[in-house]
């Protein structure tokens, strides 16, 4: 896969405003519109939080000349964590690279191998779930340092929800 290449693109200020109290009071909405998906978001705080997609979206436009088609392909081809909450589609922070805003490579191969078992919801759960194969930890924890290992466990868990 051919990685894209870096632009910088002109953004108006102030730009911390734009990432900052207005995300938190985004993802406040969203959560009051659809209570039952604070769990989730709560679970994600931990592991750098979520972003809504607009918002990563406007992120990316500081690096890449068409970031919402980048965004829509991850999306619309489950290569990237993201659940619906509210009529907004979050991403959690976790799985992107700081500097380059681009789903880690670890991630995606996870996504990868449980796309076809779990629904959007489901793989959001399976990143801050306790895991059995991982001795009790949580894949967001561990996926960076030890990518084989949380691999393995969406294999097995993979194999076992095949059953």
């Amino acid at each position: 896969m051919v990685q894209p290449s870096l632009v910088r693109v002109p953004f108006p200020s102030p730009v911390p405003d734009a990432f900052g109290p207005r995300l938190a009071l985004r993802i406040a909405d969203v959560v009051r519109r659809d209570p039952g998906g604070i769990d989730l978001c709560q679970r994600y705080l931990v592991h750098g939080g979520v972003s809504d997609g607009d918002t990563l979206a406007l992120r990316m436009r500081q690096l890449y000349r068409q970031p919402l088609s980048m965004l829509a392909r991850w999306i619309v081809g489950r290569e990237v964590v993201c659940y619906e909450r509210g009529g907004a589609v979050l991403l959690p922070e976790f799985q992107f690279d700081a500097a380059t805003l681009l789903p880690l490579p670890c991630v995606r191969r996870v996504v990868r191998e449980l796309r076809d078992v779990y629904d959007d919801e489901e793989l959001a759960r399976w990143f801050v779930g306790d895991n059995a194969s991982l001795g009790g930890r949580v894949p967001a924890d561990v996926v960076e340092a030890e990518p084989d290992a949380v691999l393995q466990a969406a294999r097995a868990d993979r194999f076992v929800s095949h059953w």
